[in-house]
């Protein structure tokens, strides 16, 4: 990571709004790396593949996401 010359955000810190705003940035041009694939990368990797050029996730092991079930007695 200390080569890589792009911009680097945490999902926690990311302001979308600020990079949509900003005329220089274009989400069709852009190549972006997810690192992680916990419960942020369950939630922003799905938007960013609409709207960014190529979206690759890095892992270190698999995650599963079940749909939640509610129970009424």
């Amino acid at each position: 990571m200390d080569k890589y010359k792009g911009k680097l955000y945490h999902s926690g810190n990311w302001d979308w709004e600020k990079e949509e705003q900003d005329p220089a940035f274009r989400w069709a041009e852009q190549k972006v790396g997810v690192i992680g694939n916990g419960s942020s990368a369950v939630q922003i990797v799905p938007t960013l593949q609409k709207r960014a050029k190529h979206v690759k996730n890095f892992g270190r092991s698999k995650s599963r996401s079940d749909a939640s079930k509610v129970c009424v007695s």
